[in-house]
């Protein structure tokens, strides 16, 4: 029964004037707004008319002795606190005098686009704080209280615009609203409160219904202790419609300081002006997201004793949050590579042996830094080569035959040596003759 009259864009587009009413048992506070500039013009010159009628009856009966319109600068200064910032900004809105551009429109087309962004400026100055401010939508001829009532009776009740003379008609009437007085009319705190945390900041976010059918506006809370909650602004937070398929509102708070926690809760403000009951709180604080530099000049060689050597550098910045590093090794410069060390390595470690690494292949080395939260980086791979000054074995078992034709097949045993790549195939017409290659690969 209470959207916000500020997000225009909830509400439905043949609707130039929206009603909606809060029941409070002996009573019914009612709450209209125009959509739109034109309709609010309309009720500027002339005021509305707020009626009703009981369930079954054909007629309407005026719910004041009189048409309700927004106050003159006299009304303001006689019946209002003209100290409320709500109240000084409805007066702005509706009497204030428009500050001339710096430069003037251009021409007549320039002139109704300035026109026309005045106007869209004040009507939406008034609607934010006839949502926030009872007062502030009285004066604008926007609220009424009915206390002439029968509770358990459903009553019926519409605003129309006041017809200019007697003889014309309502220019805009809104749709029909049904309630009792004594109607229950729950409004419970904001739904769906949640956190989420990151370098010195956390980001709020809630759901997005029910909230923006009940709320047009919220106060954010804070507290060190849980207990006791301060507001964290002055001025309380809107929140426009979200993004198609957005199902959440949210906002970001800025901290000063990462792992300070702190407790949030929200209250919403409904368009009657009304605070309800905090929301739940939720603890977060801002969590340490950088990684620290990655080590530099990482050097990888064979060690002669059948293990490879990997040696680094520390960044000139180095972090005192780093915790250690994890040596991890990959057949090839891509990946994927596998740890070496099963823990983690002393922070002032600049070295480490791989006592088994793939036997005659060459390695590519890699050291990731951690830190105490858990942030890492990676470095630049090195290649470790393998020192193989052994030749493979002889071939042995090498026998042959000829056919008719003058083909030679030969046969050998193969090698068992791991890092055996092949072979080449010699011919002479002797034994003590040079040899020559017919093989063109290995």
């Amino acid at each position: 029964l209470a959207p916000a009259f500020a997000q225009q864009n909830d509400l439905p587009k043949e609707s130039t004037l929206h009603l909606i009413a809060r029941p409070y048992g002996d009573s019914v506070t009612l709450r209209w707004a125009p959509t739109d500039y034109m309709a609010w013009r309309e009720m500027r010159e002339h005021g509305v008319l707020l009626e009703r009628r009981m369930t079954g009856d054909t007629s309407w009966s005026a719910v004041t002795s009189d048409r309700l319109i927004a106050f003159d600068m006299a009304d303001f200064r006689a019946f209002t606190d003209t100290n409320d910032v709500h109240i000084i900004a409805v007066a702005e809105a509706l009497h204030g005098e428009a500050t001339p551009p710096t430069v003037p429109p251009a021409g007549p087309m320039g002139e109704a686009r300035q026109n026309l962004d005045e106007q869209e400026q004040r009507f939406f100055l008034a609607a934010v704080n006839a949502d926030l401010s009872a007062a502030a939508a009285h004066s604008l001829g926007w609220r009424w209280t009915d206390r002439q009532l029968t509770p358990s009776t459903r009553y019926e009740y519409r605003v129309r615009t006041a017809p200019a003379t007697d003889t014309t008609t309502s220019r805009y009437v809104s749709e029909s609203l049904f309630l009792r007085s004594n109607d229950n009319f729950p409004y419970g705190p904001v739904f769906g409160l949640e956190i989420r945390e990151a370098e010195q900041k956390v980001t709020l976010s809630w759901h997005l219904d029910p909230n923006r059918k009940r709320f047009v506006a919220y106060h954010i809370e804070v507290s060190d202790d849980g207990t006791n909650f301060r507001r964290m602004e002055e001025h309380p937070l809107f929140k426009t419609k979200p993004r198609a398929g957005e199902e959440v509102f949210t906002h970001e708070i800025e901290l000063e300081e990462n792992y300070r926690p702190r407790h949030y809760r929200l209250v919403g403000i409904n368009s009657f002006g009304e605070t309800v009951p905090p929301s739940e709180s939720v603890l977060g604080q801002g969590i340490d997201q950088t990684p620290p530099p990655p080590l530099h000049t990482l050097r990888a060689a064979d060690n002669g004793e059948g293990g490879f050597r990997v040696t680094w550098d520390f960044p000139e910045a180095t972090p005192p949050d780093v915790r250690g590093y994890v040596l991890v090794r990959s057949q090839e410069h891509g990946g994927p590579y596998v740890p070496v060390n099963q823990e983690l390595l002393d922070p002032l470690t600049t070295e480490f042996t791989d006592d088994e690494p793939t036997p005659y292949r060459g390695s590519y080395y890699a050291v990731y830094t951690y830190d105490t939260t858990g942030n890492y980086a990676r470095s630049t791979p090195a290649l470790a080569v393998w020192r193989d000054n052994a030749p493979p074995a002889q071939p042995t078992g090498l026998r042959g035959r000829i056919d008719t034709l003058g083909n030679v097949f030969l046969m050998w045993e193969p090698g068992t040596e791991p890092d055996l790549h092949g072979y080449r195939v010699y011919v002479s017409h002797a034994k003590k003759r040079e040899f020559l290659q017919v093989t063109h690969e290995i």
